[in-house]
């Protein structure tokens, strides 16, 4: 199964002739890596627009996707807010629309 750099999304693993080797088994590269760690934080506004399928930014979706995959505990917490509040709004609103 192909694994791919959890910055920039390229292939690992794959020989590129004179290009650098994988930094490690989630980055391509050293700069991917600290842009990678560094991004590890997600802000309620980008939370929320995930959780409403609202967030047109496919990078950071996979990267909160990533997350969540890994394990992250305080985002699933997080997101779970968001989530759990979004359908109960589109609950709501469908109730009002049905009367």
């Amino acid at each position: 199964m192909t694994k791919y750099c959890l910055h920039c999304g390229s292939a690992l693993g794959i020989d590129c002739g004179d290009a650098e080797p994988d930094f490690n088994d989630d980055f391509c590269s050293n700069i991917c890596y600290q842009k990678g760690i560094n991004k590890s934080k997600f802000t309620d506004m980008q939370l929320m627009m995930f959780a409403d399928g609202e967030l047109n930014d496919r990078e950071l979706s996979m990267d909160i996707i990533s997350a969540l995959i890994k394990g992250d505990k305080e985002l699933k917490g997080r997101l779970d807010v968001f989530v759990k509040t979004s359908t109960l709004l589109r609950s709501l609103l469908t109730k009002e629309e049905d009367i």
